[in-house]
């Protein structure tokens, strides 16, 4: 699944889930997704120095910071519209697992009319992969 979420944060077209009724498939449709992950080079309008965690939705860089909290949580700011109802967060290889507890409870604090889920995704490249449903 972290795979799927990866190809579509990074624009790929709408998901279709294989053998799944149309209920599914619509229920996919209404999924975001995104990734955050080390900026290497400038490739945005958006100004970032290497280094920089860089939060991209939608084929787009949207975000960038110094750290990894702030870009997460500007992300997840830019996706959520007040009709969603659950925020995922997956944590990749290179985030221990208490760093990734307290960027949830600070999400959880920001958005307090939402679930926010935090899951092992152990992608080696982006810190974080974002979906908001």
């Amino acid at each position: 699944m972290v795979t799927g979420l990866g190809m579509v944060s990074a624009g790929a077209p709408p998901l279709r889930l294989k053998g799944a009724d149309s209920s599914h498939n619509q229920a996919a449709r209404g999924l975001c997704c995104s990734s955050v992950l080390a900026g290497v080079s400038k490739f945005s309008p958006l100004r970032f120095l290497a280094g920089d965690f860089i939060g991209i939705f939608a084929g787009e860089v949207r975000c960038s910071s110094a750290s990894t909290d702030e870009a997460v949580i500007s992300l997840v700011d830019t996706m959520a519209e007040a009709s969603d109802e659950i925020i995922t967060l997956f944590y990749g290889a290179s985030v221990e697992k208490d760093e990734a507890e307290a960027l949830q409870a600070a999400v959880q604090l920001l958005h307090q009319d939402k679930a926010v889920e935090l899951h092992e995704g152990g992608q080696p490249y982006a810190h974080y992969l974002i979906s908001v449903e």
